[in-house]
């Protein structure tokens, strides 16, 4: 019998030291001692060094192998403090469903305690009750679905376990939620109304393969930053409004990696993919600010047997600004408005027109709801300074008004340009038609049957001056005859004023209005009139004898449109650079009746390339103008 025992128990060391580790490195290389019981069937003795940790205290004498703890119903730990002279020795833990290195896994279903020896008090006080016990927690709650026997039936100052193996049926699904698992026995003594929990083993991950993960992913998993706030110790910070996390970590086919966070129904978790560059990357769908009940967001990555490694970062609530109009055009009114005001009015000025918006995860936040500030002082004069064409960027954060700690977690840039102001054609119609009329039997005044739009953009001190004025050319057929008539304008009293020399047909002062365009040449007659007292506008001053031909006869001119600061200063301007700016009529013998029909063309003139900064410069072009008589 001896030597079977001895066969035996080599046999199974054998299988333990030849079995090959899938992962973390090592073989199994499990020591099963020489009086440990032959496991049962299905089950393997657990590696002590990786994973599983036996306990192995002395009393004060140095002689007895004692649990590490026990834990009273009050929570108070000791390493020696029941009335137990002696302790059995712990011989062995063994399981099912094990790893090839012989550990636990998430599909382990039954957990074995071996133990020799016995459990001995002093003095009078006699053992009441001795089960043996398997907990996650402080002790008071077994992890075990089964239930162990007393091995006390009546008080007694020894009890002696069993040589053979104390069963656990557990549940190790999720195992990285269940560690540690402490193994050993709960104890009762006459003198105490306390159990003790005594662990002779601890079940829980290997640290050295952690070691191996945290290596391989360049020194140590990670999430990835996103603020600019420091880390506190491991701990980095994200932003509250950040819908991804991105961070570094190891990759294996044999390893799980998760996010998680806390929320008021419980942990969520979610599966990520680690690359094969040690990165990974996971979108929550929503601002983790929105989903997550604490501050916390956490991955991990562990394999089947509980190993674990570990990062976590802390989200701060940020607010996150968006600028609209960058770089932000100003001009001489706005420098005008800001004169004089405190940095917190101009910072409120720049939100407005800036278009600054302001977001807390996402969410729209009132403006009035915020305080912006910025790094600088003496904003007013730094943009009073500026010369034409010179910028500067200001930096703006913004906090909640009613809870400071909710702020920017940096400032964003507003870069600003400033212009002295310019006066400048901003459109100019393209075509004035004239339609199909019959040759008058008396001088008359055509309107045109298409109307001329005139824009002007004026970004000058508001109250500044500006004067429009228009001219036109000799109307010639392209045989060179001439037109027996001319353009001519009619002002708001009836007078009326050839075009032959620039005629001055509106005025008026610059306005915050002009900044984006306004028509000056609007209220003009659509009808045509005669000579005794005619509406305002532009007119075909035509006379009875114009030349039709058989056919009729298409006459062509220009009209120069021109811009200035001054009245009455008419500068030069070759329209024909701005376009054809041709002016097209034609003409058939004289008839009584009349008719209007509308033209189109394919020709189109504009203005606006030219400004007057300073008021000194003129801006002109060119409309094309169609008319037939007939």
């Amino acid at each position: 019998m001896k030597f079977r025992k001895f066969i035996l128990q080599l046999g199974l060391l054998l299988t333990v030291v030849f079995g090959v580790g899938i992962f973390g490195g090592e073989s199994a290389n499990a020591e099963v001692p020489q009086d440990a019981p032959a496991p049962p069937t299905g089950a393997q003795v657990l590696d002590d060094s990786h994973g599983c940790t036996k306990y192995a205290y002395t009393d004060s004498k140095g002689v007895f192998q004692v649990p590490k703890s026990a834990v009273t119903l009050t929570g108070t730990p000791s390493n020696n403090g029941w009335s137990f002279s002696k302790y059995p020795n712990f011989v062995a833990l063994a399981a099912n469903n094990t790893s090839s290195t012989n550990r636990i896994t998430d599909k382990t279903t039954e957990i074995y305690l071996a133990v020799k020896g016995s459990f001995t008090t002093s003095g009078t006080t006699k053992i009441t009750s001795m089960v043996p016990y398997i907990t996650n927690g402080n002790g008071m709650t077994s992890f075990a679905s089964n239930s162990s026997p007393d091995l006390v039936s009546t008080p007694k100052q020894t009890v002696t376990p069993a040589t053979t193996y104390y069963k656990f049926d557990v549940n190790m699904s999720g195992i990285i939620n269940k560690f540690p698992l402490y193994v050993g026995f709960k104890g009762k003594t006459s003198d105490k109304s306390a159990s003790a929990y005594m662990g002779f083993a601890v079940l829980g991950p290997d640290s050295s393969v952690t070691d191996v993960w945290q290596h391989e992913a360049n020194s140590y998993i990670r999430i990835n930053g996103t603020t600019h706030v420091p880390a506190t110790g491991s701990m980095v910070n994200i932003k509250s409004s950040d819908r991804v996390i991105t961070g570094i970590a190891y990759p294996s086919p044999e390893i799980s990696a998760e996010v998680y966070y806390t929320t008021v129904s419980g942990v969520k978790r979610f599966p990520v993919t680690v690359n094969a560059d040690k990165t990974y990357s996971f979108d929550f769908g929503a601002p983790i600010g929105n989903l997550a009940s604490n501050s916390v967001v956490s991955f991990d990555e562990y394999n089947d047997m509980g190993d674990i490694a570990y990062a976590s970062a802390q989200f701060k609530q940020v607010l996150d600004l968006d600028v609209a109009k960058t770089p932000l055009n100003i001009y001489p009114d706005d420098v005008h408005d800001l004169s004089g005001k405190t940095d917190q009015q101009v910072l409120d000025w720049l939100v407005k027109a800036a278009g600054i918006t302001v977001t807390h995860n996402e969410a729209p936040v009132n403006i009035s709801d915020v305080t912006f500030n910025s790094t600088e002082s003496g904003l007013a004069n730094q943009i009073a300074n500026l010369k034409d064409g010179e910028s500067t960027t200001i930096d703006v954060g913004a906090a909640l008004t009613a809870t400071p700690s909710t702020a920017t977690d940096t400032t964003k840039p507003v870069r600003i340009v400033n212009h002295e102001g310019t006066l400048s054609f901003q459109s100019i119609s393209p075509t004035m038609d004239f339609g199909t009329v019959a040759v008058p039997s008396k001088e008359t005044l055509f309107a045109p049957t298409t109307m001329p739009e005139v824009f002007v953009e004026d970004t000058q001190l508001s109250g500044t001056p500006w004067y429009v004025t228009a001219s036109a050319s000799d109307l010639e057929s392209a045989d060179n005859r001439k037109l027996n008539g001319h353009m001519v304008y009619v002002d708001a009293n009836g007078g009326k004023q050839s075009m032959a020399s620039a005629v001055q047909i509106a005025a008026g002062q610059s306005t915050r209005d002009m900044k984006d365009g306004m028509n000056v040449v609007t209220g003009w007659s659509k009808e045509n009139q005669q000579l005794g007292n005619p509406a305002n506008g532009m007119y075909l001053d035509a006379l009875p004898s114009i030349y039709s031909g058989d056919k009729g006869t298409t006459y062509t001119g220009t009209i120069s449109w021109s811009l200035t600061n001054a009245p009455g200063s008419v500068g030069t301007g070759d329209s024909g650079d701005l376009g054809d700016g041709s002016v097209s009529t034609s003409s058939s013998s004289a008839d009584s009746s009349s008719e209007e029909e509308t033209n189109s063309s394919s020709e189109s003139e504009s203005g606006g390339d030219q400004s007057i900064p300073g008021g000194s410069t003129v801006g002109s072009s060119g409309t094309p103008v169609y008319n037939a008589f007939g």
